[in-house]
């Protein structure tokens, strides 16, 4: 699996994109922080862009990909 950090809030939650090697399933793995129970939550890409549309981490998504047109 690979992954990559797009976004940690003031709080400790933190939002990550995650790609299956095995299956290319892509996915946005939210972990909240400890005081808030520590649960992990996996969506399917396609569930968390609409879900999480001008939230923080969406925006951070959404520059991660403008990268990669740069490069």
């Amino acid at each position: 699996m690979a992954s990559r950090r797009i976004y940690e809030s003031s709080s400790g939650d933190t939002w990550d994109i995650v790609r299956d090697d095995e299956t290319g399933r892509i996915s946005e793995v939210h972990t909240a922080n400890l005081a808030s129970g520590g649960a992990v939550a996996d969506f399917d890409i396609d569930t968390f862009l609409p879900r999480s549309k001008g939230s923080a981490e969406f925006v951070e998504l959404v520059k991660l990909i403008g990268t990669l047109v740069d490069e």
